[in-house]
């Protein structure tokens, strides 16, 4: 599992988020947003990885506008 600290803000309204790991090629959280800023830490399931992988999570924020902001979380596994 790991642990992220979310922070999202639009000037407008947010809309939702989906959160892909690459690693279990699926969407592993999302949810509906609402107003103009939403902070939360949140812990997400991974499936065990090998020291030497990388644990890589994309992250998209769509605002009711229809614009859509990603970022890409790449964190290296160690012992």
């Amino acid at each position: 599992e790991i642990t992220l600290s979310l922070d999202f803000q639009d000037n407008g309204k947010l809309g939702g988020y989906v959160v892909y790991a690459k690693s279990q090629d699926s969407v592993i959280a999302g949810g509906k947003l609402d107003g103009n800023s939403w902070q939360q830490r949140q812990t997400f399931p991974l499936r065990q990885l090998s020291a030497g992988e990388k644990c890589q999570l994309n992250i998209l924020v769509i605002d009711r506008g229809g614009n859509l902001a990603s970022q890409k979380v790449v964190v290296p596994v160690e012992k």
